[in-house]
């Protein structure tokens, strides 16, 4: 659901899957923009310094949303 709708205003998006983390590392530190409904991906993305928009889904993601941002 959240896809369709960003696809709409970012063109370039892409759904992601980590097989090889260091790959996934990798493409995610040359992101523009994380949107993720994870926690470890919203801290992982956060701590890289990137500009993430979690969709918070469960309480503890809001709860670090709030700690971190």
């Amino acid at each position: 659901m959240y896809y369709h709708k960003l696809k709409k205003e970012y063109l370039s998006l892409k759904l992601l899957d980590w097989e090889n983390f260091g790959e996934f590392l990798n493409i995610l530190k040359k992101s523009e923009k994380v949107f993720t409904t994870r926690l470890h991906l919203f801290l992982v993305s956060y701590y890289l310094g990137l500009d993430v928009e979690p969709f918070v889904y469960q309480k503890k993601v809001e709860k670090m949303k709030q700690v971190l941002v």
